[in-house]
């Protein structure tokens, strides 16, 4: 199946070269898979690679809805399934390849076993997040495709949609120490759109973050470079427990720190070793049910979402 990856950014550098890196670890097939990243900041001028482009818009008016509208538009045309890929969350090998087996199967692929970063936490959730969608081009033409609005649960009102029109929704991985999914709440050195949400009716949130991205036009090319938090939660998720199928509380201390000095990258499956932080093991981890079947209110990064 060929899969088309939606990879949303604006003035976020150093992310799009993490996400560009996490799509090079990828396990299906080049000639399989495509990623769109979009940046209508006028950070790059635009630009491919083997299985991947990049587009640089003029500044989009829906901005983050606008800017995956953008890649949908744009996408090949051999495009037989769509999988979001988005710039602060972190994507593991097999993440495309296991969407890809569930959408030769059904319409809607749905991962519920996800893992978090929260500040200095590393969390299992069973929930859904809308950064780790894959979905067929049927599906999306079901439900109207993706609707422009200026309001915060723009996310939540699509999955509903999804749900409601999905013929058959599959789950591509059933465990958390399987997952191929973290999602990247806080410690990426940008803003995360959250912060500037004061309640669900905010339509000038996206104007707000928008306002506090400083632009900076990058000459060349963009240059695939895995971050330091890439590599320790990657590490990390070497030692999760294999019999963790209920939801619970990951108390790992994933602290942060300067990238070592390097003009390359170390693949994922070279861990850089970070200096001493203090990590439980398997046997302290506490298992807190965390099940939420309604979304989370918006609330500030700093700040842990409330179950």
């Amino acid at each position: 199946m060929f899969i088309t990856a939606i990879g949303p950014t604006y003035r976020r550098p150093a992310l799009a070269a993490n996400m560009l890196y996490l799509w090079e670890q990828q396990t299906h097939p080049k000639d399989q898979c495509h990623l769109m990243i979009c940046d209508d900041g006028d950070t790059y001028e635009e630009q491919s690679g083997e299985n991947w482009t990049l587009l640089s818009p003029p500044e989009l008016e829906y901005g983050y809805l606008g800017n995956m509208q953008y890649i949908i538009d744009n996408a090949p045309k051999e495009t037989e399934g769509f999988v979001f890929f988005h710039d602060d969350d972190l994507y593991w090998p097999n993440y495309v390849s296991n969407h890809s087996d569930a959408l030769e199967q059904g319409d809607f692929s749905k991962p519920t076993f996800c893992l978090v970063h929260y500040g200095t936490n590393l969390q299992a959730e069973r929930r859904t997040f809308w950064d780790t969608l894959g979905f067929t081009p049927d599906l999306l033409k079901r439900i109207g495709g993706l609707e422009m609005m200026k309001i915060p649960p723009f996310d939540w009102i699509h999955l509903a949609r999804f749900e409601e029109k999905s013929k058959k929704t599959m789950e591509p991985w059933h465990t958390f120490d399987k997952s191929q999914f973290c999602y990247g709440w806080s410690a990426t050195g940008y803003p995360h759109g959250s912060t500037f949400i004061a309640n669900n009716d905010d339509t000038e949130y996206n104007r707000k973050f928008r306002d506090a991205s400083p632009h900076n036009k990058l000459e060349g090319r963009l240059i695939a470079k895995q971050d330091y938090r890439t590599s320790v939660i990657y590490g990390l998720m070497q030692s999760l427990p294999s019999n963790i199928t209920e939801p619970g509380a990951l108390v790992e201390n994933v602290k942060h720190h300067q990238p070592p000095v390097s003009s390359t990258s170390p693949p994922l499956n070279h861990i850089v070793t970070p200096p001493p932080v203090s990590v439980v093991t398997t046997s302290q981890i506490n298992i807190v049910a965390t099940h939420r079947s309604t979304p989370p209110p918006y609330i500030h990064r700093s700040k842990r979402p409330v179950n």
